[in-house]
């Protein structure tokens, strides 16, 4: 799995920031989300901002999956 940490750095020169205390929870829901599913190369893509919730959108490889 990608480092989120060190990725968030990229995404706040470029405008995009979570602030450190979501981006620490979204790195531990990430790899929370890795072991229980068994994905592989996960990565987030961004979030969705809507009048009565969020939604965060992640990316990845189940393994043994045929698509």
């Amino acid at each position: 799995m990608p480092n989120l940490l060190e990725e968030m750095k990229m995404f706040e020169w470029a405008g995009v920031y979570f602030g450190k205390d979501e981006t620490y929870l979204l790195y531990k829901s990430l790899i929370k989300l890795g072991i229980t599913k068994a994905v592989k190369n996960i990565r987030l893509w961004g979030k969705i901002n809507c009048s009565k919730c969020d939604y965060y959108i992640a990316e990845g490889v189940v393994e043994g999956g045929d698509e």
